[in-house]
């Protein structure tokens, strides 16, 4: 029962923060450019991961993985880890904080589309509807009940959100062909979005 009330709070806490980053990312976008944003985020999130895995001990199984392997997590960091955050991060600087979250976050919904076409998923009437559903409730929110005017904040910054939330959908799908150790895979991930990101910062 601990366990169970332990992990609800976790959750909590979870959403709670996550909930919290449009409104952050909006304040630190005044003073940084996305790409200078990322840059020091994906720093932070590399050595928090790092020393995680140093505490955990799991920097010994990282013998165990092949060259091939770290190819497809670097490649999935480039897409989860830094090509999506590119996009979330430019949507922020220039939409609204809860628009562009709420388009990024579509991406549950493409993964049920892409788990059909790349996962060879069945499709059934109540995945269709669902689809169906949380869609019709986006475009609601998005547009403040004014579904028929459009009425978007910046057009720009919502084609922004919606290509990252593909791009994450497309990162989830992928994850999903490989069994690699969490804790691992999102250390490389992230270290693999900070070698993107310097040499994204340096070229602008």
């Amino acid at each position: 029962m601990k366990k169970n009330a332990s992990g609800y709070i976790y959750l909590a806490l979870c959403i709670i923060f996550w909930a919290s980053i449009p409104v952050v990312s909006k304040k630190i976008l005044v003073e940084l450019n996305n790409l200078q944003m990322l840059f020091y985020s994906t720093l932070f999130s590399s050595i928090t991961l790092g020393l995680v895995l140093l505490a955990q001990g799991k920097y010994r199984i990282m013998r165990n993985y092949s060259k091939k392997d770290y190819f497809n997590m670097a490649f999935l960091g480039f897409l989860g880890a830094y090509l999506y955050y590119v996009l979330l991060y430019g949507a922020f600087a220039l939409t609204t904080a809860q628009e562009g979250f709420i388009l990024a976050y579509t991406w549950p919904i493409l993964v049920l589309l892409l788990a059909f076409i790349i996962l060879k998923e069945r499709v059934t009437l109540r995945k269709i509807l669902a689809i169906l559903i949380s869609f019709t409730g986006v475009i609601i929110i998005v547009t403040q009940g004014k579904v028929f005017s459009l009425a978007l904040t910046n057009l720009s910054g919502d084609i922004l959100a919606l290509l990252g939330a593909f791009i994450f959908a497309l990162f989830s799908i992928l994850g999903k062909r490989y069994n690699f150790d969490k804790t691992i895979s999102a250390f490389i991930y992230f270290l693999s979005a900070l070698i993107f990101i310097v040499a994204t910062v340096f070229v602008f």
